[in-house]
């Protein structure tokens, strides 16, 4: 394992501009050299590689500090009044699974880490079905689970329902698609012994489950892989045909009058109703909620993928963006590693125009090379 490894903000720079440098190392300490890329060939049949020292003020000896990559996709929502004031609520999605099996993994949560309380809806650990997790505190943990295991790569709804002044919690798994010899459908019907579940703060976390904050970033856990479309977040338990209507739509204004979906009563229950359809192009996860609790997208999943409704008779997003309204998230996606700057170099004005390395070495020998170009400004005379 590399015990130093290192980025640069920018492939390219040009005179008179700044290029910054994260680092991890493992030792107390390390060193850095900016070089001229000659040759970068190995080859021993070849001229070999071929560097030259240049004199900066950035090179120099520079403290050594552990740096993580927080990997995984997930959506965030940061909490306000009313998900701080959810007692009762139900959840549901459609979801695209491409790996069950692989330990638990979280679909939607709302769940302080620190205070052991919430509530989250995930695949059970060992493919055990869906599973509803209630929190009220340190060792007072409930999980509820249908006890049927996914398949892959097939579109599932799902849902979870708790009344706080009952106790009763409800679980739904359905495939959209049924298979000879399968049974991966099943609703389960429990009885909760929390008298409570007391609100906090931490966001609502879709595709992982929130854990801390580590220098202003998110940091989760059981991340899912796969598809995840239409989410939504309603503040009481909703009967089983009130589940249905609000899977035809939840979008704001919209009543039978207009088409179908929620209306009346129905409608003032809608905490949060994701659409994933709007906004394609960009990083933001619009609700079409009364709340307008647009999400953060981090890490970059796979925007613009066929949803549940997918028809099959576009192939291109833009032409039917309601049948692309699905999200693909995978456990080991990264977009940047938000690491801090360790150290930057202002290219001086006029400076030649070529490839160059950070070169990074420690006292015990570890060794990392960080390209990057030495570029004219546009419309500038080249090399």
């Amino acid at each position: 394992m590399m015990k130093i490894t290192a980025y640069a903000d920018r492939i390219s720079v040009a005179p008179g501009e700044t290029i910054n440098f994260m680092v991890n190392c493992e030792a107390k300490s390390f060193k850095a050299d900016i070089v001229r890329l000659v040759c970068g060939d190995m080859n021993p049949d070849g001229p070999g590689y071929q560097e030259r020292p240049v004199r900066t003020p950035a090179n120099g000896t520079y403290k050594g500090r552990r740096q993580v990559i927080h990997a995984g996709s997930f959506v965030e929502v940061e909490s306000g009044p009313a998900l701080e004031r959810l007692e009762s609520f139900t959840l549901q999605a459609f979801i695209w699974p491409t790996t069950p099996d692989r330990g638990e993994q979280t679909l939607i949560s709302h769940w302080s880490e620190r205070e052991q309380c919430g509530a989250h809806l995930a695949i059970a650990d060992g493919n055990g079905g869906l599973a509803l997790t209630l929190g009220a505190g340190k060792n007072k943990l409930e999980t509820f689970r249908t006890g049927k295991a996914f398949l892959a790569h097939e579109w599932y709804f799902v849902a979870a329902t708790y009344d706080a002044s009952s106790g009763k919690v409800t679980l739904i798994q359905e495939p959209l698609h049924t298979h000879v010899g399968t049974r991966d459908a099943g609703t389960t019907r429990g009885q909760s012994r929390l008298k409570r579940i007391p609100s906090h703060d931490a966001p609502v976390t879709i595709a992982a489950r929130f854990r801390r904050r580590d220098r202003g970033r998110t940091v989760c856990v059981n991340h899912y892989n796969g598809k995840i479309d239409s989410p939504r977040l309603c503040n009481r338990a909703l009967s089983r045909t009130e589940i249905e209507t609000m899977k035809l739509g939840a979008q704001r204004g919209l009543t039978e009058r207009r088409n179908s979906g929620p209306t009346g009563a129905l409608s003032e229950a809608i905490v949060g109703a994701w659409d994933f359809s709007d906004g394609i192009n960009t990083i933001v996860g619009k609700d079409h909620g009364p709340y307008l609790f647009d999400a953060q997208i981090v890490n970059c999943p796979t925007r613009a993928m066929t949803g549940h409704n997918h028809s099959g008779d576009n192939f291109d997003w833009k032409h039917a963006e309601q049948e692309y309204g699905a999200i693909h998230f995978h456990d080991d996606d990264v977009d940047d590693a938000r690491w801090e700057v360790d150290f930057e170099w202002e290219v001086p004005e006029g400076y030649e125009s070529d490839s160059y390395c950070v070169k990074l070495t420690t006292k015990d020998g570890d060794e990392d090379y960080i390209p990057f170009f030495v570029v004219p400004h546009v419309g500038q005379e080249q090399a």
